[in-house]
């Protein structure tokens, strides 16, 4: 006879994708869950068990009737729209429909409103998402694999664990989004809004095309080692109350255009720096002292080679040897010297 498992929710430890644990050291007295399960959900942003106990607010009473779903419980598959299935054409205003769990597979989302909707677990591979306002969303441990996202606000949503493997993501703003441990294998990410997102365990290498993708306030820098095996790539870096930079890979090169504070990043930068250089590299500089001896012997008179070093200066990073926030050698073989003249140009 087999042994019923005790069920566990999706992306759990020793989990089987929200069906039965396979291991045979859980019995039916282990649940519910123990203190340890709910503090691994918690930590991982997953949802499960910790939402059932601390659900989401219902709607409020503006968006369009208070409870028009009541109250569901969120760890189990949701009953709600039973008419909203795989293959299905939606659109219009569902506010924070509870869709968790479901099998929402080649669905098409046109101009629908979803603003913290509950698509934990969904399977959603092969969706199509256009113009979908879904701000603050859950979709922790969703399947995205194969989806197309154009044209939608996602920012805020809770991803973590959310597989977009081969997906297809284009002008869409993921800012503030919890995408922790999201698979990217052979993604495409084109003029996508990543700022302020938490992407730990997130492999950009992993994925096709990164293009004009903006990761300012992530921490990540070109020398994160998420970017190594891209071959071509185009991000934005930095914070912008510091300086942000334009990073970029092409082949086995790399270039920077790094910004000011609080840039209009489509205003001349105040350097360009590459490693598209001819012959060895000098030591990197670990002092502004050191830069401006370096700078000194490029045969400029005192005042131009002040304003270089005050420009180059705010964004070296001495410590690491590199210019600040990509692993691009800092030394005077890296610098587009004419980048620092067209800066001085311009402010005069």
């Amino acid at each position: 006879m087999v042994r019923q498992q005790p069920r566990k929710p999706k992306g759990a430890p020793n989990s089987a994708g929200g069906q039965y644990d396979t291991y045979n050291s859980f019995e039916q007295a282990d649940l519910p869950a123990l203190e340890a399960e709910q503090t691994w959900e918690m930590s991982h942003g997953e949802g499960g068990r910790y939402e059932q106990e601390h659900p989401l607010p219902v709607e409020s009473s503006s968006d369009m009737g208070a409870g028009r779903y009541g109250q569901v419980d969120p760890y189990t598959v949701s009953p709600v729209r039973p008419d909203i299935r795989d293959g299905s054409r939606v659109g219009g205003d569902l506010g924070a429909i509870p869709l968790q769990f479901r099998d929402l597979a080649h669905t098409m989302w046109d101009h629908v409103r979803m603003t913290e909707a509950n698509l934990n677990g969904a399977d959603l591979n092969h969706a199509e998402f256009t113009h979908a306002d879904m701000p603050n969303a859950n979709l922790t441990r969703a399947d995205l694999s194969s989806s197309t996202i154009r044209h939608s606000d996602m920012h805020g949503i809770q991803a973590a664990g959310t597989d977009l493997t081969y997906a297809q993501v284009t002008d869409t703003d993921m800012s503030g989004a919890d995408l922790r441990h999201a698979e990217l294998h052979r993604a495409k990410l084109q003029n996508v809004n990543l700022s302020n997102a938490r992407l730990d365990g997130v492999d950009f290498s992993r994925a096709d095309t990164v293009s004009n993708v903006d990761l300012t306030g992530t921490g990540l820098t070109g020398a994160s080692g998420t970017f190594n095996k891209i071959q071509a790539m185009n991000v934005l870096l930095g914070f912008p109350d510091t300086g942000v930079c334009r990073y970029s890979r092409a082949g086995g090169d790399r270039y920077a255009s790094m910004y000011h504070a609080h840039p209009d990043t489509d205003a001349i930068p105040d350097l360009r720096v590459s490693t598209e250089t001819d012959g060895p590299l000098d030591s990197p500089w670990t002092s502004r002292e050191a830069m401006m001896a370096s700078v000194e012997d490029w045969g400029v008179d005192g005042r131009t080679a002040r304003q270089y070093v005050a420009l180059m200066d705010k964004h070296a990073d001495y410590e690491h040897g590199v210019w600040r926030d990509t692993d691009i050698p800092l030394c005077a073989q890296t610098v587009a010297r004419e980048s620092l003249a067209r800066r001085l140009s311009v402010t005069g």
